[in-house]
């Protein structure tokens, strides 16, 4: 910039104290988040260490590791000088100086009752029950788990020390260019005070916690510089960042800011998400068994199937695709246990909501993504329609299907990913569907209980054998 180049003028100085409080607590899913950043951990290897430090055979160092909140009770604040005293006895730890212990209650603090008020289970902490022989148990730890209890005991010292202070300094400058009235230059510095709790990070590892400080000289507001060696820099706006498994239990949990409707992001927050802490995991476990997402480095990416069921689900149901339908059935569940809603018709609404899901997949299933259903035995090792050449090849892995939760709903028990180039003539002429082979068994049963004898060829027409437990009054429990 060569109209900036060599100017002279006034500085703008604005110094300033500043402060930054100890990051907050783990509960499970902030823990798989960090140990993904950190280590490229899964999140299931996340839970798996951490049960093992919670219930592995004489170790115990650690409480319940399937936490859902950030915050401890107050009644905890007594274990606060025993737990700090054992863990500054550790090597690591030893020229931390805690004394005394900072204690922030309250919801901007760490121990809250409130903040805890429906929650099972209070943040991931050092056990204070096995404090007097520590160092035995720690020798029974692998490599991994001492890792994570290291964490862990990082995380509660920060928590009871002091705020970080820092002093802040920013300079500006404005240059006047031709194209606009002014452009205003500006430059950024921190002078760290008090260490406060950045210092348990610093002993343990100071290139994970160490901050790149700018230190700026000693300046005064309407000072005379000149500014040199200015430059522009040629930037452009990044797409959102692909998932790890430690980010997308993190969207998990925090599903409803994928929600636009006020009310059903409210509700969708209080339900914390899709899935809880124990079964996140599982759920992607569950996906990259399906073959629906797979693993890319640190990053888990959808695979075509993925996408592809993907594109059919929000073409034919999208309610399936949007995570407002979780925050949905949250409410109606909130009016059973308020005594607004019978429980029955709460879940018979939900069942046939499902119903009807399922039968617009099928509906929409043709040359996308096969959603037949069928039952091992009932066609007699016939081949079905649309296999061939354009059936998955040797290795590839099923599609799951859903539990239904009528008697009448249809629970589709494989499906495949078929190119949509390759279709046989017959996928798109109709056939019967077989019910599945609960179905037939409940069917059988409900005609024998109340003596009546079902429809000619109910074990092989889905649609007759629904058509019958209905009109039976049939229902599962």
């Amino acid at each position: 910039m060569p109209t900036a180049a060599g100017h002279r003028g006034p500085l703008n100085v604005s110094i300033e104290e500043k402060w930054r409080a100890p990051p907050r607590l783990f509960d499970l899913p902030a823990l798989q988040k960090t140990c993904g950043q950190r280590w490229s951990w899964t999140a299931d290897k996340t839970l798996l260490v951490a049960q093992e430090l919670y219930d592995g055979d004489g170790k115990k160092l650690i409480t319940y590791p399937r936490a859902e909140a950030r915050y401890l009770s107050e009644n905890q604040i007594s274990d606060v000088p025993a737990i700090v005293a054992a863990l500054t006895r550790l090597r690591g730890f030893t020229q931390l100086e805690i004394a005394p212990p900072v204690i922030p209650r309250g919801k901007s603090g760490h121990f809250c009752d409130r903040a805890l008020e429906g929650v099972s289970h209070h943040a991931i902490v050092p056990n204070v029950n096995v404090l007097d022989d520590l160092e035995t148990r720690l020798a029974r730890l692998s490599e991994d788990e001492k890792r994570l209890f290291a964490l862990l005991c990082r995380s509660y010292l920060a928590a009871v020390m002091p705020d970080y202070e820092y002093r802040q300094t920013v300079v500006t400058m404005s240059v006047p260019v031709p194209e606009n009235a002014a452009a205003e230059f500006r430059a950024v510095g921190r002078i760290p005070l008090r260490l406060g709790w950045k210092a348990v990070y610093q002993a343990i590892d100071p290139d994970v916690e160490a901050e790149a400080e700018q230190t700026l000289p000693s300046l005064s507001d309407g000072e005379t510089a000149i500014l040199s060696e200015p430059r522009v820099e040629a930037k452009r706006t990044q797409p959102p960042p692909r998932y790890n498994e430690g980010t997308l239990v993190d969207a998990m949990q925090n599903a409803w800011r994928f929600v636009e409707d006020a009310a059903l992001r409210e509700r969708l927050k209080e339900a914390k998400g899709i899935g809880t802490p124990a079964t996140r995991a599982e759920i992607i476990k569950g996906l990259k068994r399906q073959n629906l997402l797979a693993a890319d480095g640190k990053l888990v990416l959808p695979t075509p199937a993925g996408l592809q069921l993907f594109e059919l689900l929000r073409g034919a149901a999208p309610a399936l695709v949007d995570p407002g339908t979780t925050a949905l059935w949250e409410m109606h569940l909130d009016e059973v246990v308020t005594g607004r809603a019978d429980f029955r018709a709460v879940i018979d609404g939900i069942a046939a909501v499902a119903l009807e899901l399922i039968n617009a997949l099928l509906g929409r299933s043709s040359g996308m993504v096969d959603l037949t259903l069928s039952t091992p035995g009932l066609r007699s090792g016939r081949r079905r329609p649309g296999r061939g050449a354009g059936s998955p090849t040797k290795g590839s892995k099923p599609v799951r299907g859903h539990r239904g939760t009528k008697a009448g709903q249809a629970r589709p028990t494989r499906k495949h990913v078929a190119p949509a180039t390759r279709v046989s003539e017959e996928a798109d002429k109709p056939r019967p569907t077989a019910p599945t082979a609960k179905m037939v068994a409940y069917a059988q049963s409900l005609a024998r209980g109340k003596k009546v004898t079902p429809p000619k060829g109910y074990e092989r027409d889905f649609k007759a054998c629904r058509r019958f437990l209905t009109s039976t009054g049939g229902r599962t429990n």
